[in-house]
């Protein structure tokens, strides 16, 4: 029973330890592609978004938490650093562009009523990031941003939001000028606060269980019932083989005493057969 209990603890590490290596290796890999995001956060996942373009006077991401926790890839990627950056269209590279990070309500206040583009979803794929977007009619803006002193404005503009955030948080672009019809290209990374420890745990706890696991299965010697009767040892002491089982020496008072064999059909350990 103890050599099947060791077998099977042995092929549970070993299987388990070759799950949380080949893990540990597979985020190493990836941790190997992260790039400088733009915004100064090394070792951020990089990924570039489809152009965004606007008939209106503004682009809002409603809940940026929301849209990444929705994101084929981001919502495995846990708490971070998301780094936001955003240039003006090639075509039109001197527009200069405002970008903000805005608590939600306010940005719902403030552009209720307003031509805008939102952002509803981001999609995954190799190369250049689908996005889901809605277009919501409506008039200029009547009134200056209430968060301008929040603002920043250029040709290109990088934002950073910790994630998850402590309240719903927007991203409001739109021009400098306040003119409406844009295009931009936005860059988002993200960098997983827990990424390296992860996957250092991973590999070290893999390596272990591995390790253990196969010594089990390799170095484990036979278990030896010591009372079995075959390893009984004989007591010639009174001319008779009697066994008192295994390192009993016969005593004098045992000389008489001793019990009348039991004689067993097929004793021998040879088979006699009929030919």
């Amino acid at each position: 029973m103890r050599a099947v209990l060791r077998v099977v603890a042995g092929l549970i590490l070993v299987t388990g330890g070759v799950l949380s290596l080949a893990g540990g290796v597979v985020a190493w890999v990836l941790g190997g592609q992260r790039t400088d995001s733009g915004g100064g956060d090394q070792g951020a996942f990089v990924a570039t978004l489809t152009p965004l373009h606007t008939d209106g006077y503004s682009i809002v991401v409603p809940d940026v938490a929301d849209v990444l926790a929705h994101h084929g890839v981001g919502r495995y990627l846990g708490d971070g650093r998301l780094t936001v950056t955003v240039r003006s269209s090639p075509a039109r590279p001197a527009d200069q562009i405002v970008v903000s990070l805005v608590p939600a309500a306010d940005a719902v206040r403030h552009l209720s009523g307003t031509a805008r583009t939102e952002i509803r979803a981001v999609g995954y794929s190799s190369g250049d990031q689908p996005v889901q977007t809605r277009s919501v009619p409506g008039g200029a803006p009547m009134r200056p941003t209430p968060w301008e002193p929040d603002e920043l404005a250029g040709q290109l503009v990088t934002v950073s939001l910790d994630v998850p955030a402590s309240e719903p948080t927007a991203l409001v672009i739109r021009r400098a000028d306040g003119a409406a019809d844009f295009t931009v290209a936005v860059t988002v990374g993200f960098a997983p606060s827990s990424w390296g420890t992860a996957t250092t745990v991973l590999l070290i706890t893999g390596g272990l269980g591995t390790l253990t696991g196969l010594a089990l299965l390799v170095l484990r010697r036979p278990w030896i019932d010591a009372d079995h009767p075959l390893l009984a040892e004989p007591d010639y002491s009174d001319g008779v083989g009697t066994t008192h089982g295994p390192g009993r020496v016969a005593s004098a008072g045992d000389v008489g005493q001793l019990p009348e064999p039991e004689v067993r059909p097929h004793a021998s350990l040879y088979v006699h057969t009929a030919t």
